[in-house]
């Protein structure tokens, strides 16, 4: 702007100058004729106007540049020729001279102010570099300053997943956790799953999964070819643009709607030096995440696979400690424990429940002949028998040596009666090979229902314990309801 307004005050300038040299010229031209005539005051007077042209000439050259001063210096020069060849006034010629030397000052005016212009330039130029320099700079920085604070707030993040993942121990719950985390923090993500491996099946189930409202449930349960790639590679993934990765084809997706999403990172969950899953994120856009998304994720499948591992040993602690190790039914204590939390919603609710206490008729005499070791491979198989036989929904337990107890939930003594019946078939017609040797062996149970036997605890076990001596005394292989 101060450029553009420089430049027309200077060509306005230059302008004039010519205008004002015509006018003195026609000025000088209109008077000419009276100079022979005239008086020498007139005559100093028009030489007064012509030492105008002297300024002049300097004002040319430092407005209108070389051919600006060269044409006003021709032109006072021919304008003092004509008139002094005209007219006959000599000392006019005295005119050329100053005419020259006041365009070689205005030359060397010409060259220093374009001169000190090329070294503004340069200054300026210089300048600007130096600026752009110096916003780029400043720029780096803000970009650092930004990706540090996103750091920053990542790993107070971070600091974050650890104490909510420590906060519990429940699988459920900690694989959700584990998902949300992982997709705010990293963010620009559309879905978020976590996989884990099934301990019994041997393959990838999905455990937790996070998305958009927009995007409708997730079919691949099992998990993609992505997945598998992770779990069998053991290394983390990345995909900026699925549509050009040479690794994988978009074809071989499970979901056609999964060729939807272009970017996926995936970090393997690995515990023990096992991997035991597979956390990977999923984006329609291309190239979304970066290489410290996938550090990241890493971080964060590392921590989910020390909790997870944590929750999974704490879940077989537990079983452990309510389970029998023999045999895999509930101990004792914890069937005394649920009869007691039972026995208490049973009779706000007034719902019945029954229980069978079941004894196998010469066990003693089995342990004598074949060992112990055949005793218990024996013990195995009746519980499988009556766990079978039961079905899902009550709780089986041994109850201590070779006896057993059953908590029936919501069965009266009519079914609970039914069910003993076929418990007791169903022992009595299953072959169990003991050291080679086909061996039939037979159950005693003796029942109690609530609330026909008992309104507490130890009422209720000790009737279907009465019970259950009453069937053996009887002679065996009996599923005796009433004490007599």
């Amino acid at each position: 702007m101060f450029k553009k307004s420089y430049l027309t005050v200077k060509f306005s300038i230059g302008v004039g100058i010519i205008t004002f040299s015509l006018f003195l010229y026609f000025v000088i031209i209109a008077f000419s004729p009276f100079l022979k005539t005239s008086s020498l005051f007139h005559r100093n007077i028009i030489g007064a106007y012509i030492s105008f042209f002297i300024p002049m000439n300097i004002i040319s050259w430092l407005t209108l540049g070389q051919i600006g001063g060269v044409l006003i210096l021709v032109f006072s020069c021919f304008s003092i020729i004509f008139i002094v060849l005209k007219y006959g006034i000599l000392y006019y010629n005295i005119y050329i001279l100053f005419f020259g030397i006041s365009s070689f000052i205005g030359y060397r005016l010409f060259l220093n102010m374009v001169s000190s212009k090329h070294q503004s330039l340069a200054t300026l130029e210089a300048l600007e570099v130096d600026k752009n320099i110096l916003f780029s700079t400043l720029s780096q920085r803000q970009n650092e300053i930004d990706a540090s604070k996103k750091r920053a707030q990542r790993y107070v993040a971070l600091k974050g997943i650890t104490e909510d993942l420590s906060s519990t121990l429940d699988l459920e719950h900690m694989a959700t956790m584990i998902v949300e985390k992982a997709f705010n923090i990293i963010g620009r993500s559309d879905r978020g799953l976590l996989f884990l491996i099934d301990e019994e099946k041997q393959e990838l189930e999905l455990c937790a999964s996070k998305q958009t409202e927009r995007l409708p449930v997730v079919k691949a349960k099992k998990g993609e070819m992505f997945d598998t790639w992770i779990l069998k590679q053991r290394k983390s993934l990345i995909i900026e643009d699925m549509d050009n990765d040479f690794r994988f084809a978009p074809e071989a997706l499970g979901d056609p709607k999964d060729r939807e999403f272009k970017s996926v990172i995936g970090a393997p969950v690995i515990s023990r030096m096992k991997v035991i899953g597979v956390l990977r994120m999923d984006a329609k856009k291309k190239c979304v995440y970066t290489q410290d998304d996938l550090r990241l994720l890493n971080i964060i499948s590392d921590l989910a696979a020390a909790c997870i591992e944590n929750s999974r040993l704490y879940k077989r602690t537990n079983e452990l400690a309510i389970t029998d190790g023999l045999t895999g039914l509930y101990v004792q204590r914890y069937f005394k424990e649920r009869l007691s939390i039972e026995l208490k919603r049973a009779l706000s609710s007034k719902k019945k429940f029954s229980i069978l206490m079941i004894d196998l008729d010469y066990f003693k005499e089995c342990n004598d002949k074949y060992g112990h070791a055949a005793g218990d491979v024996l013990l195995v198989k009746i519980a499988e028998v009556l766990k079978a036989g039961v079905g899902e929904g009550h709780v089986v337990s041994r109850y201590g040596g070779e006896e057993f107890a059953i908590f029936l939930f919501g069965l009266d003594k009519k079914e609970a009666i039914r069910i003993s019946e076929d418990l007791k078939k169903a022992v009595e017609g299953t072959v169990f090979k003991l050291r080679r040797d086909e061996v039939k062996v037979t159950i005693s149970i003796g029942i109690s229902s609530f609330p026909d036997d008992g309104c507490a605890a130890e009422p209720l076990l000790k009737k279907a314990d009465e019970n259950l001596y009453k069937a053996k005394q009887d002679g065996r292989n009996r599923v005796w309801p009433n004490s007599i």
